[in-house]
């Protein structure tokens, strides 16, 4: 239970950093997406006060709010990032003036670099979250019996 705590903690923390850094570069360089990271900023922090709250009572209720929080952003910031590619179709927004663009005004550069992102991000979040269902001890009481014939199969613990 220890192990998987510490990785819960230090995965939403190392999760927490990286898009906190995204947030300050945004901002130094004065990029059209800043709002949006600014966003998903408080998305990621509220996501990482609902695992703290699950490390310090585990639940397999606050699990599973903690897990519908990280697969919704997720989700959303992958929906996000193709919905900006497909719309702008390659233009470049600040060089067409004439041009309506679809989204956020985002220079070619901003949009593959905001795309990239977004989609490495959420990807990082969906696979820490199967591994965070696949190592919870409240999910493995919540199986039962099923996890213990398998285990039993599989002569792994001896």
């Amino acid at each position: 239970m220890k192990g998987f705590k510490f990785f819960l903690v230090i995965s939403q923390i190392l999760s927490l950093a990286i898009i906190v850094s995204a947030l300050l570069y945004t901002t130094l360089l004065e990029q059209t997406c800043q709002w949006i990271v600014f966003i998903f900023t408080i998305t990621e922090t509220i996501i990482f006060c609902s695992s703290i709250v699950y490390v310090i009572k585990p639940r397999i209720k606050l699990l599973i709010v903690f897990l519908s929080f990280q697969i919704a952003n997720a989700l959303a910031g992958i929906i996000l990032g193709l919905t900006v590619v497909i719309r702008d179709s390659g233009y470049d927004c600040h060089e067409s003036g004439n041009r309506d663009c679809g989204s956020f005004g985002f220079t070619k550069i901003e949009r593959f670099q905001f795309f990239w992102f977004i989609v490495i991000k959420s990807t990082f979040a969906l696979f820490l979250s199967l591994m965070a269902i696949a190592y919870s001890p409240q999910v493995h009481d919540f199986l039962g019996e099923e996890h213990d014939c398998e285990r039993d199969t599989l002569n792994i613990y001896d």
